[in-house]
């Protein structure tokens, strides 16, 4: 029997895939940065995956306290994202960084997935996941693949997998898993 996977569970399965093929099977002690958390719906697929160590970031206070509520997540940070890694994780790296609906209609910009880049440990995970249908209508958005390849060529992180998800939210998604450099 096949179980049908949601988007939710799409993003955490790269994440558990690229760790395992890399040898590290205890997810537990690996942390993660889940960019634009909302109410907590990565979060929890994670947790569920056994992830123990992750960090939410949103912008809304009103959405952190929803995720807080899950118990999922072992800090919440209320920042903006974007060009800039925030003042708060400065000092910081992870070993995963994923970002789940971001890139709707004028949240987050395009050159925020350097940041996420920035932020991930060497070898680490960068995982970006959109409803493609944002690729089409927001002018910034429509040449997202050419950026991350460009980025590619430029040595900013070697991307592993690109694949379109069916299951993301009711509508046909995206998902862009990238290892830095």
């Amino acid at each position: 029997e096949i179980a049908e996977v949601t988007g939710v569970q799409t993003c955490a399965l790269p994440i558990s895939d690229a760790l395992r093929i890399s040898g590290r099977t205890d997810f537990s002690k690996v942390t993660v940065l889940d960019v634009a958390c909302g109410t907590g719906t990565v979060g929890s697929a994670l947790k569920k995956r056994g992830f123990q160590v992750i960090s939410g970031l949103d912008f809304s206070r009103e959405m952190l306290d929803m995720a807080q509520k899950k118990g999922v997540y072992s800090e919440m940070i209320e920042a903006p994202f974007g060009l800039e890694v925030p003042a708060q994780l400065r000092s910081r790296s992870f070993d995963c960084v994923v970002m789940m609906g971001g890139f709707a209609a004028g949240h987050i910009p395009l050159a925020s997935l350097a940041t996420m880049a920035k932020l991930s440990r060497p070898g680490g995970i960068v995982i970006n996941m959109m409803t493609e249908k944002y690729t089409k209508i927001v002018d910034e958005y429509k040449n997202i693949d050419q950026w991350i390849f460009r980025m590619a060529d430029e040595g900013k992180w070697r991307v592993e997998e690109r694949r379109e998800v069916e299951k993301y939210g009711g509508e046909i998604g995206r998902a862009s898993c990238r290892e830095r450099v």
